[in-house]
């Protein structure tokens, strides 16, 4: 049963990117950054272009984890992966 004081709202399409950024508390540099893939990121296209360049500069000066549990989509390059459904 809907309520009536929200009949009136409309359903809004909204996508997070998420992730995870840890600084060194003294020096307030970034040390680790924590990705969980979307379907924009793994999408053929200019936003998988892009998070594949932020992912080689992450990479390069910090820990940098990715999760992707999306099955669809061409997997994220990367050198010597197993065959499986899932990676972390």
């Amino acid at each position: 049963i809907e309520s009536p004081r929200f009949a009136y709202m409309t359903e809004i399409e909204e996508e997070k990117v998420p992730n995870l950024r840890i600084y060194h508390r003294s020096f307030d540099n970034l040390i680790t950054a924590i990705e969980l893939l979307s379907p924009t990121n793994k999408a053929p296209g200019s936003n998988r272009d892009g998070y594949i360049l932020k992912r080689e500069l992450l990479a390069r000066s910090v820990n940098f984890v990715e999760f992707d549990l999306i099955r669809a989509y061409p997997r994220m390059p990367m050198i010597d992966l197993p065959t499986s459904d899932y990676l972390a």
